[in-house]
């Protein structure tokens, strides 16, 4: 986000069926989740409307709040090495709540 100017570019799965939908983005701050319920979160939310494809696919969706807990492993997480940098503890980061929707 940093490096992109504010910016994030996805492009919707093509197999998703025409719809309306809520879309969230969020962007969950790590530097104090190492301890319990000090992740931060920002997110917004879009109303959209999916038209014109073939798709017939549906996403599988979660409520809020409960799509995921405090104690999640990307939740609660430490993100620094032994040497207090942030590197990801030496573990690939596991995002929270439901898995990524693939065609």
């Amino acid at each position: 986000m940093i490096n992109s100017g504010g910016w994030q570019d996805f492009t919707l799965p093509s197999c998703i069926a025409p719809g309306n939908y809520l879309l969230r983005a969020e962007i969950i701050a790590l530097h104090s989740a190492s301890k319990p319920s000090q992740a931060q979160f920002y997110m917004g939310c879009a109303q959209i409307n999916v038209v014109g494809g073939s798709g017939g696919a549906s996403p599988q969706t979660v409520s809020f709040p409960g799509a995921y807990t405090a104690n999640d492993a990307g939740i609660l997480v430490s993100i620094y090495d032994s040497k207090g940098q942030p590197k990801g503890n030496g573990q690939p980061y596991k995002i929270p709540g439901p898995a990524v929707m693939k065609c």
